[in-house]
């Protein structure tokens, strides 16, 4: 009996930069991964799991630090109700403080 392993997999074609590339080659030839294929799915399946335990707020200051936060019409503003307690406890259970600069700088260093 033949199983096919490519059943349950999509191609997805990306552009990357060739330092990328070459990283990911070292590290296969390394034995980190087997291949590029395996070394592109634990880097994207870190980055999932990274954004799904995320805090929404945490989500959208990453978004917004990146320049990728989505863009809102005049017809469709973007309302925050800020509640600053309740702030400030959400940024010290998810960076440890509630000083912004010490946030800011956080958020920037992770990937």
């Amino acid at each position: 009996m033949m199983v096919n392993v490519m059943a349950g997999t999509v191609l997805v074609q990306v552009r990357l930069p060739r330092a990328l590339v070459n990283e990911l080659d070292r590290l296969v030839a390394q034995g980190y991964h087997k291949s590029r294929t395996e070394a592109i799915e634990d880097a994207i399946r870190h980055f999932l799991m990274q954004w799904h335990t995320a805090s929404e707020a945490g989500k959208l200051t990453a978004l917004y630090l990146s320049g990728r936060l989505p863009k809102r019409s005049e017809a469709d503003p973007l309302s925050i109700v800020v509640y600053p307690d309740l702030a400030r406890k959400r940024l010290l259970e998810e960076f440890g403080t509630d000083n912004v600069e010490e946030v800011v700088r956080a958020v920037r260093r992770k990937p």
